[in-house]
């Protein structure tokens, strides 16, 4: 039995697992609604909920950062793979 994709990625051809087009969505998704809980925190002085806010945007951006790195590594390895 072949590889089994991680939450957001499909399965492709000789059990390689390749980013789905709605990682940058989600990414987005997490960030806005980050920004969102922020905003309601500042709002109303909810300190917790303005921390909340923040982490979700750290998170979003740091899986923005991985997903890229795992871009970049695929074309490397593509490039080397095709030569």
């Amino acid at each position: 039995m072949g590889a089994r994709p991680h939450d957001g990625a499909i399965a492709t051809g000789e059990n390689r697992i390749e980013p789905d087009a709605g990682d940058d969505m989600t990414e987005k998704t997490e960030d806005l609604k980050g920004r969102s809980k922020e905003a309601a925190g500042d709002l109303t002085g909810d300190e917790s909920l303005q921390r909340e806010g923040k982490v979700d945007q750290a998170s979003s951006t740091v899986k923005e950062k991985v997903g890229d790195g795992a871009d970049k590594a695929k074309d490397v390895l593509s490039r080397d793979r095709d030569k």
